[in-house]
């Protein structure tokens, strides 16, 4: 029993680095004469934080307009895909996104109406924006909050009416669960221009933020609305938040560690088994789990919450 356990014991401490599929194959034949079961590892479970992926959450998408941008940190460049014309992707400098329109108002939006629950994301975003050199106290010295509406577990999204100081505009800006807020649009942008949103526009849409989902990725969706330049002395929910033009959305997550594709290649030739545990959503363990060529995207089993009280201790 107690062998057991230091099976266990180890092979948990060893998986917890890149190089760790190495080292438990190469350590257990050296103690093996001591602990022969230890000289017999055929399964390896890790968790995913830390190990699997890089600690610090990044902005790793943009959808907007007719684009996609693919981001990292790592650098200062930004990897745009034209969705409608499939040129070939061109690399701009972060901080020339700034000049596109609907950046600009994810940026207010961010900066303007920040949520308690996603304070994590929101401030990851908040750097990014500050990357591609937007300014914290020139939005809010440029627009003036007219009114909020607030969110609820319903919603899951926020609006807040804002005047442009510089051009007296007046819109409504929403943020939030992407996928609710498409729900109250009509209208997109693309081209630089507002378009009616149809079925199809609206199933493109719905299946872009669904892989980005499916990815593992946090995703925060904007959306606008024009409104009278005469302020109002109160803009309901039916008012401000209907009739909406999306605008695009963001995805973040932790940066994968793609060091530990190598290892598992490796413990596969081994004979060793990979099993990943972990309190992350199922759709995010898989998705992290096939792009490390741990789980086989055409067959894997995956065991989740009340299942797993049901297995015995053994």
């Amino acid at each position: 029993m107690i062998e057991n356990y230091l099976t266990i014991g180890l092979t948990a401490l060893f998986s917890a680095t890149p190089i760790s599929l190495l080292l438990v194959r190469q350590i257990t034949k050296i103690i093996s004469s001591y602990h022969p079961e230890l000289g017999k590892t055929t399964t390896i479970c890790t968790e995913i934080d830390d190990i699997l992926t890089k600690p610090n959450l990044e902005v790793k998408t943009i959808l907007f307009d007719k684009y996609r941008a693919k981001l990292d940190l790592d650098n200062n460049f930004a990897k745009i895909e034209d969705f409608e014309q499939h040129e070939e992707d061109i690399l701009l400098e972060k901080k020339q996104l700034k000049t596109d329109s609907n950046i600009q108002l994810m940026a207010t939006a961010t900066t303007l109406s920040p949520f308690e629950k996603t304070k994590k994301v929101e401030q990851v975003i908040l750097q990014f924006f500050k990357d591609c050199e937007f300014h914290e106290r020139a939005i809010r010295e440029e627009n003036r909050i007219i009114q909020k509406i607030p969110t609820n577990k319903e919603k899951r999204y926020s609006t807040l009416i804002i005047q442009n100081k510089r051009s007296n505009e007046v819109f409504a800006l929403t943020k939030g669960n992407p996928l609710k807020i498409l729900k109250k649009c009509s209208k997109v942008i693309i081209n630089g221009k507002r378009q009616d949103l149809d079925t199809h526009g609206l199933r493109k849409l719905r299946k872009k933020i669904d892989k980005l989902n499916k990815s593992g990725q946090k995703v925060i969706g904007f959306a606008q609305k024009p409104l009278p330049i005469k302020i109002l002395d109160h803009y309901t929910e039916s008012f401000a938040e209907n009739d909406m033009t999306f605008i695009g959305v963001i995805g973040s997550r932790q940066p994968l560690n793609r060091d530990v594709i190598e290892s598992v290649k490796i413990a596969k030739k081994a004979g060793i088994k990979n099993y990943i545990l972990t309190s992350k959503t199922e759709k995010n363990s898989v998705s992290i789990g096939i792009e490390l060529e741990i789980v086989n995207e055409h067959y894997f089993e995956t065991i989740t919450g009340e299942y797993l009280k049901q297995l015995s201790d053994k």
